[in-house]
């Protein structure tokens, strides 16, 4: 894992020494090395900095250059299954220098240009200057895992993995739209805007094209929700995503350093670790997991239960509100939006603790609620889906099953009676803005609720110098599950169907039957309404009245908002 930089100048030639500040500035991303480069012209400057994971010596140093310096890349990420494609390119007669992902990558995309990027399986952002055509080719992860921002203007094209780094040698104000829907309550809806004016994020599952100053952008890979799998019977539909699930993390275990994992409690934490020990009982492997000493978000009870099952090597830390104000403006420099919950100050306290016990690589469960449908509010698209369909036998079974399960019933309404009539109309209620269906849902999730998520994943890890690695990310195994039935997602009230019935033998049974999963959740508003956040609460409210901003009903965002101008305006 690393941290990306560069300049593409339209006019003056570009300045080695701006490329190595803005290297200096996004060091915790890259604490082994660095690389400044400019091509012969000095249009165009890469800048680089290295954490060492896979092939550790001088030969993964980055810019790396490829086929007779045609083509420099700097690159952020991993590509999993570097191998596979290696053994393919040197059938082809390719040759390589190092063991790295990095020049398997050159020469894949040698090979075959920006559809290269349909063979790669990983996390990833990079730019590859090619000298011979003179363009800058740019891509980022189908998920956007690993961060890719840009600012374009009649100068230059500068881009990087942090905008601090951006903000080093240009001067940028905040957006202050932005801020003002933040306040109002709206999510960080993944879209190209930042949160300061100009800075654009390159989306998820896109490249980019710079050459002669124009640029273009695509979308090289979407999920077809009309792509249907229809196999034999549940076993079959089981086996195969228990084989996508364990190829995937197969391949997330390919590394140089030491691999641990964060752990829970939960479904998802707790699979991944499961499946690890129980198909390599003599892997040396961490864990890590945060704690609350408020019983009721508290989950070592949970935790307990894989512990025991797999004799596993189990490291806590616990959180309290104190970390959150002492750490508050480290976590908004770093992660550059104002946090919208206080729920990631558990996750920054366990790349803490995996630094402070030398673990570099760290697998984590997220990814999956978001097509897997893992949150509760899924349960009732998936029940309108079956009234309107007038799938009426299944949708009273679910019905009767969520009364046995939760001893409550579900409380629908009888709005949603009406949806089969206003289709036919063409009219839709406002809850269908994400979408009618299930899986439309969870793809609108998935494009722009996740990335959120996996933006405060990524600053997390990186200001720790730790990388994460998401099993349930794998595009193959997220194309399986968007195009087998429903059902195989929530059935019978019980979301992440398939995953619990895929692994019933591996993950303890008590976590296979929990339904009350928590998360890295803290008693947030137990802490807001103590003594101890009352007079920072008050200071913020001023703050955002002085800056002609309307104060949120919440307090969180009005502390973070406060935060974030504090640090950047």
């Amino acid at each position: 894992m690393c941290g990306i930089v560069g300049i593409v100048s339209y006019k003056v030639p570009v300045n080695i020494l701006e490329i190595k500040k803005m290297t200096d500035e996004i060091i915790h991303r890259g604490p082994d090395g660095e690389g400044q480069w400019l091509n012969d012209t000095a249009n165009v400057g890469l800048g680089h900095r290295r954490l060492s994971i896979i092939d550790l010596s001088k030969a993964g140093s980055q810019p790396m250059h490829y086929s007779n310096k045609r083509y420099t890349i700097t690159y952020n990420g991993e590509i999993y299954n570097y191998i596979e494609i290696k053994n393919k390119l040197l059938k082809l007669g390719y040759s390589f220098k190092s063991n790295t992902d990095t020049e398997v990558l050159l020469a894949l995309y040698d090979l075959k240009k920006e559809k290269a990027l349909n063979d790669i399986e990983g996390m990833f952002s990079f730019a590859i200057w090619d000298e011979k055509e003179r363009k800058l080719f740019c891509a980022r992860d189908r998920f956007g895992e690993k961060p890719f921002f840009y600012i374009n203007d009649n100068e230059n094209f500068i881009f990087a993995s942090e905008i601090k780094a951006i903000l080093k040698i240009k001067n940028i104000s905040v957006n202050s739209s932005k801020i003002t829907s933040f306040l109002s309550g709206e999510r960080i809806i993944s879209d190209d805007n930042t949160f300061f004016k100009g800075v654009k994020e390159l989306k998820p599952a896109h490249f980019l094209i710079i050459s002669n100053a124009n640029i273009v952008i695509k979308n090289y890979w979407n999920i077809d929700l009309e792509k249907k799998i229809l196999l034999k019977n549940d076993e079959e539909y089981f086996q195969n995503f228990k084989t996508l699930f364990q190829e995937s993390i197969n391949h997330r275990l390919r590394s140089d350093v030491t691999i641990g994992a964060s752990l829970s409690g939960g479904l998802d934490s707790s699979s991944i670790v499961s499946v690890i020990k129980n198909n390599n009982k003599e892997l040396y492997f961490n864990t890590y997991t945060a704690r609350f000493k408020n019983n009721n978000f508290d989950e070592y009870k949970w935790v307990k239960e894989v512990e025991n099952k797999y004799s596993i090597e189990y490291n806590e830390i616990f959180v309290e509100k104190e970390d959150v104000l002492e750490n508050l403006d480290t976590i908004i420099w770093h992660h550059e939006v104002p946090v919208a919950s206080t729920s990631i100050f558990a996750q920054y306290k366990v790349m803490e603790l995996a630094k402070n016990n030398s673990t570099s690589i760290l697998l984590d469960g997220q990814g999956a609620d978001e097509y897997l449908a893992g949150y509760s509010q899924y349960k009732y698209y998936r029940m309108n889906e079956l009234f309107n369909k007038f799938r009426l036998k299944e949708f009273f079974y679910e019905k009767a099953k969520y009364k046995e399960l939760y001893n409550e019933k579900m409380k629908l309404g009888y709005l949603f009676m009406l949806d089969p009539l206003l289709n036919r109309i063409k009219l839709k209620r406002k809850i269908y803005n994400r979408g009618s269906s299930l899986k439309e849902v969870l793809l609108f999730d998935i494009n722009n609720i996740l990335p959120e998520l996996l933006l405060y994943a990524d600053r997390n890890s990186m200001k720790f110098s730790r990388e994460v690695r998401l099993p349930f990310l794998s595009h193959k195994l997220v194309e399986f599950v968007f195009a087998i039935p429903e059902k195989y997602i929530y059935n019978a009230a019980i979301n992440k169907y398939i995953l619990r019935k895929s692994l019933k033998n591996i993950v303890p049974d008590k976590i296979i039957n929990r339904t009350d999963k928590l998360g890295y959740a803290p008693p947030e508003k137990e802490w807001l309404g103590s003594k101890y956040f009352m007079e920072i609460i008050e200071e913020s409210k001023n703050k955002l009245t002085e800056n002609n901003y309307t104060i949120s009903n919440n307090n969180w965002r009005n502390i973070v908002v406060a935060r974030f101008l504090n640090i950047f305006e």
